[in-house]
């Protein structure tokens, strides 16, 4: 329950259950923690691999790059006799928007997560078997060098609308739809506040495949998350619209209908609910003018990684 913990507080949010799991080796503070971060992972399927570090005493561990080592250890029901070596990568740390860090810090180190906060994120990876898998890496902080380690399931297919698919065609409220309370149009909009961030809701995503134009969906709930990861997530989608808005579209999904009923809004559901009704956030998606997804990002992006998506996705 630690480690679900840490990873709600410091690496995600989730209204239920997703294509990962967490088994980082925390318990109640004696030794560092690994965190897979990702919701969707599925075989032959490359995507980076986004991995969070918790020191012993909660601590984020951040900066520099770490190694990275897999084992398969086998399907769901038949578990292997002994772990499989899979692949090696590395992995860079990431930090979550609004956190202005040093990138030529050395590290890993641990530091108060008011200092730097964020994920390690491989290069995109593709896991050949579906099944439960092993990371592991050593850390070599203030004290001896240890190992962290950690499992996470790897899916047959993908739960969740994956590259190289159709975008739902999403019927989405808008701001000033008599017919919706604001706060299921984006939760900051409580207490009789404005729906902030008026230009993530001026247009569906329908009409924006029907005008032929690429768009950028980010589907979060920065009121009710668990992190400190969707907002900062929406707010960077706001601030592309500005710089981008002549090129593209971008559209904020508000997660809950009703967050005190537990009522997932149907325009999030399309993109983000599974077969079991369950979910994960936040998501952003970036989509073609084809109507195409070409870049998906589940749990983490920060400014830097969804610009390079979205010049990626127009220059196409």
């Amino acid at each position: 329950m630690v480690a679900l913990a840490l990873a709600a507080t410091l690496l995600g949010c989730s209204d239920g259950g997703g294509g990962s799991r967490d088994s980082g080796q925390a318990d109640g503070g004696s030794a560092p923690a690994a965190l897979p971060a990702n919701f969707d992972l599925a075989a032959d399927s490359p995507q980076p691999f986004l991995l969070g570090l918790i020191g012993a005493g909660q601590e984020s561990i951040a900066y520099g790059t770490i190694d990275l080592a897999f084992e398969f250890v086998g399907p769901r029901d038949d578990p292997l006799s002994e772990p499989r070596p899979g692949q090696s990568a590395s992995a860079s740390f990431q930090a979550v928007s609004g956190k202005q860090i040093d990138p030529a810090t050395p590290g890993p180190k641990a530091v108060s997560p008011s200092t730097a906060r964020g994920v390690y994120a491989t290069e995109p990876l593709s896991f050949p078997d579906a099944g439960y898998w092993n990371v592991s890496t050593q850390l070599s902080l203030e004290e001896e060098p240890v190992t962290v380690t950690a499992v996470f399931e790897v899916l047959e297919d993908h739960k969740v609308s994956a590259v190289g698919t159709p975008a739902p065609r999403t019927e989405n409220p808008l701001a000033g739809d008599d017919a919706v309370p604001p706060a299921a149009i984006d939760s900051r909009a409580r207490d009789d506040e404005p729906i902030p961030d008026p230009e993530l809701h001026e247009i569906s995503v329908a009409d924006a495949l029907a005008a032929g134009r690429p768009f950028v969906v980010v589907v979060s709930t920065p009121t009710y998350c668990t992190s400190l990861f969707c907002g900062p997530i929406t707010d960077t989608v706001g601030d592309l619209s500005e710089r981008y808005a002549d090129r593209m579209e971008f559209v904020h999904l508000e997660v809950w209908a009703d967050y005190e009923g537990q009522d997932l809004n149907p325009a999030a559901a399309e993109w983000i609910q599974q077969e079991d009704g369950e979910g994960n956030e936040p998501w952003t998606f970036v989509v073609d003018a084809m109507g195409v997804i070409t870049h998906r990002f589940d749990n983490f992006a920060n400014e830097d990684v969804l610009e390079r998506a979205i010049e990626d996705t127009l220059a196409a």
